[in-house]
């Protein structure tokens, strides 16, 4: 696993992130354990069987003939002109490369993401006048992203978060493709967050993309979401069929 230095990992510790805690119980937690696993290997089998290039993708990002870093990723959003946070710069492992502006540029605060991770692993946020104010003052460690930090707009919170969370939040679209285009699948609301990032949500809300609006918690997605308050249902959530 891609580990933080500090030995940050939202899936384990005292306190993993609602996707990953067990249930109450500790018979049901037992085999929550028990099948938490299979059900990965399970669902890799299903997608793509025995091909090796992805079974190696399944361990890390960087394998076979095309690596599925942060920048494969942000090329495909580019191809097709998708909106992005704006990319400043990148760290090779050794040094620091201006995108674009580059670094010193604009007001915002920098994430820095490690370009062969996933959920929120590595992530470090460097804060424009206290951790950094000159190119020179950046150091990542492993190779990486370093993009503006995205805010929500300003009264947001009425719409997508509980009574005493700020707005962050995140729409997961899940879409696939058939033979008449792409399909939307499912639309979920992640939110309550109590920190900067979506990763570190507490709720999570299935979406009615035709109507806009929170119809259920998703309390098939993981057991921290069965007993999850659910404030929220019914809420309207303007802009999400457009954001399918």
């Amino acid at each position: 696993f891609v580990m933080r230095e500090d030995g940050w990992d939202p899936r384990f510790g005292e306190e993993p992130c609602i996707w990953y805690q067990p249930p109450p119980s500790k018979a049901a937690a037992i085999i929550y354990d028990a099948f938490r696993p299979l059900a990965d290997w399970v669902a890799a089998f299903v997608l793509f069987g025995d091909n090796p290039v992805a079974i190696d993708h399944t361990i890390r990002n960087t394998a076979g003939p095309t690596p599925c870093t942060k920048e494969y990723w942000y090329g495909l959003l580019d191809s097709v002109g998708a909106r992005r946070p704006l990319q400043l710069g990148s760290w090779d492992g050794a040094a620091l490369r201006d995108v674009g502006r580059g670094v010193e540029s604009g007001g915002c605060d920098l994430v820095c993401k490690i370009s062969d991770s996933y959920l929120g692993i590595g992530d470090i946020v460097f804060k424009r006048g206290v951790d950094f104010a000159t190119h020179g003052d950046i150091e990542a460690g492993r190779p990486a992203v370093l993009c503006e930090m995205v805010q929500p707009c300003a009264g947001l919170e009425a719409s997508v978060s509980s009574d005493g969370f700020s707005a962050v939040h995140s729409l997961d679209i899940v879409t696939l493709r058939t033979r008449e285009g792409a399909k939307v699948l499912s639309l979920v609301l992640w939110t309550d967050c109590p920190s900067w990032t979506s990763h570190s949500a507490t709720a999570g809300y299935l979406v009615d993309i035709e109507s806009e609006t929170l119809v259920a918690p998703a309390a098939w997605y993981a057991p921290g979401f069965c007993s999850m308050a659910a404030p929220l249902v019914g809420q309207r959530v303007p802009g999400a069929r457009e954001a399918c």
